[in-house]
């Protein structure tokens, strides 16, 4: 049988000696208080990407002439039960022709880019780049030129990690994320309940940790290129055919 919240939180308090061993449950005022705690954890995570344990490639339809398109829960071009933290990449899907054809959109601008494009208003079937603004609750994808054509469009996105509504609710997410999130939960339930940190002398360290395991399969090192990369020509006698990238030798 899966976990539910309440076992997690069971968990958490038993870190910190509020429950112990056996114990079978907290008082439902302490309970709710674990649910409201770990939805703000989470709400916290969901803002960085080491907590983004997998990414969305998720396909739209284009409103041809409409700017911006907009992503999220309400009343949205794209209908998502939350908008997205951040746009990583996107695709303009060809749907005109058989198969389908992803055309990658290569330029994701940024404010200062879109506030100096002069002619917001121009029109393509093709655009070429997008601004995404994280407005809230909805997000803003501000095309260019602005598609006149519906094309598909295929968005690269964080997944989110969701909120609990209630204590039943199953808890379910990948490998070491369950440590990591009962030893984090443990460390901000210290303080409302009244432990101080030498009471717990591990649990700090041993959250961290944690946490690491966690986050290392999630933070990548990005792909790199420098035109320095080796060294121009062929290596002539006494020449080293190498090139120091920090030293510019």
């Amino acid at each position: 049988m899966a976990d539910t919240f309440l076992d997690i939180a069971i968990d958490a308090l038993r870190e910190i000696t509020v429950l112990g061993a056996t114990d079978l449950a907290p008082e439902a005022v302490d309970a709710q208080l674990c649910l409201r705690t770990g939805n703000r954890m989470l709400d916290a995570w969901a803002a960085r990407k080491v907590y983004a344990y997998s990414i969305d490639f998720t396909a739209y339809t284009l409103v041809p002439n409409l700017a911006p398109h907009t992503i999220g829960p309400t009343g949205a071009t794209f209908t998502v039960g939350q908008r997205p933290v951040r746009l990583e990449g996107a695709a303009l899907i060809l749907n005109n022709v058989t198969p389908n054809v992803d055309s990658p959109i290569l330029n994701i601008r940024d404010a200062a880019w879109w506030n100096n494009q002069r002619v917001k208003s121009l029109k393509t079937a093709v655009p070429t780049d997008v601004y995404y603004n994280p407005a809230w609750p909805n997000g803003q994808l501000n095309f260019w030129p602005v598609p006149d054509f519906a094309y598909g469009v295929r968005l690269e996105t964080w997944v989110l990690l969701p909120q609990f509504t209630n204590l039943t609710d199953p808890f379910s997410f990948p490998p070491a994320f369950r440590e990591a999130f009962v030893l984090s939960l443990a460390e901000l339930l210290c303080r409302p309940f009244g432990k101080k940190q030498q009471e717990v002398p591990d649990l700090k360290g041993d959250a961290a940790r944690a946490r690491a395991i966690f986050q290392s399969n999630n933070a990548k090192s990005p792909r790199i290129a420098s035109a320095d990369y080796g060294s121009e020509g062929s290596p002539t006698a006494g020449s080293r055919p190498t090139f120091n990238y920090y030293s510019g030798q």
